[in-house]
């Protein structure tokens, strides 16, 4: 919740800047405080190119933001009940390869007070002694969660807790919108975050996410003269198309969390099942880099109808 803990946020900018980096934080506050936007913050932030990190605007930051940068890894019990030591062998299946697209790879282990002992105990070793380009986020509720041999391990951001009511009267205070559907949307995407709730909110995020999902069946038939007669038809200003594409970069990295049993962020869980079964890897990650190139592009000034009739031309 970058709003809320400004204080929190310059410090590790000032570590990143300073390449003072711990190998792993431990993130840790009360439910609904922004812990899982913050760690995907500060994620963004080591991976970004551009030079005020995060800049939000580099690919690097588009992708890490977006969810599906090549080197970040996410971690969470979805809605089970615990994690265990099977997610740890997950991390490893990684963990020792070099970066794709950088020098760092970042893994965010979100609800980590989920994790068992046996998988806290196999974690242990990978962030007492990590390859020095690997960097943890562990996200918990509080340090007390964990293993202290675990907490001991890690440089802790404490962050202030607020809930979903205090997000709402603080969205209702700087909104003309008073409430309904939009307001509970932006809450929901918004991760504990007011300011990316109220961000959200301001740009008409409900049009944009139903415009998102009407697309998708669209992209997924790789029509072309379908697709580019849908975004031309949307008539949407350039902040619009930026925000169009980040929420399609969202629902395609949901079609690919879903084929590993992943949480979703945008589709509905089986929404997303059911586009994984039309969709490759390959196809996927096709699609994944023309709409990062379209959010990128949207961000440098070019011409509106152009990238959205390139964006079409390219499908395949």
């Amino acid at each position: 919740m970058m709003l809320f803990n400004r204080t929190e946020k310059e410090k590790l900018l000032s570590e990143i800047a300073s390449g003072k980096l711990s190998h792993a934080y431990l993130i840790e506050g009360g439910e609904g405080c922004g812990k899982t936007y913050f760690a995907r913050f500060a994620a963004a932030a080591v991976l970004c190119t551009g030079d005020k990190p995060p800049c939000g605007k580099c690919p690097s930051c588009v992708k890490a933001l977006a969810g599906s940068h090549p080197d970040l890894f996410y971690f969470s019990p979805d809605k089970k009940a615990s994690m265990g030591v099977e997610t740890v062998r997950d991390i490893k299946k990684s963990l020792f390869f070099m970066p794709n697209d950088g020098d760092r790879k970042v893994y965010i282990i979100d609800d980590a007070q989920k994790m068992t002992v046996q998988a806290q105990n196999a974690l242990l070793k990978f962030i007492e002694e990590p390859p020095a380009s690997v960097l943890f986020f562990i996200v918990a509720d509080k340090k007390e969660s964990l293993l202290p041999t675990v907490v001991s391990r890690t440089r802790i951001i404490s962050l202030a807790p607020s809930d979903n009511a205090d997000i709402r009267r603080f969205l209702m205070s700087e909104s003309k919108k008073s409430g309904g559907e939009q307001i509970d949307e932006a809450i929901n995407m918004a991760e504990g975050s007011p300011g990316k709730a109220l961000k959200l909110l301001c740009r008409d995020f409900s049009r944009q996410r139903q415009l998102c999902l009407d697309f998708m069946p669209v992209l997924v038939s790789t029509s072309k003269s379908d697709a580019m007669a849908f975004l031309l038809s949307m008539k949407l200003n350039r902040d619009g198309v930026k925000e169009f594409f980040t929420l399609l970069m969202t629902a395609l990295a949901d079609v690919m969390n879903a084929r590993f049993g992943r949480v979703t962020r945008l589709l509905s869980r089986d929404a997303a099942a059911e586009y994984a079964k039309s969709i490759t890897d390959r196809k996927n990650a096709y699609l994944f880099d023309l709409a990062t190139e379209a959010v990128v592009r949207a961000g440098e000034n070019a011409n509106i109808n152009l990238l959205l009739m390139t964006f079409a031309a390219k499908l395949k």
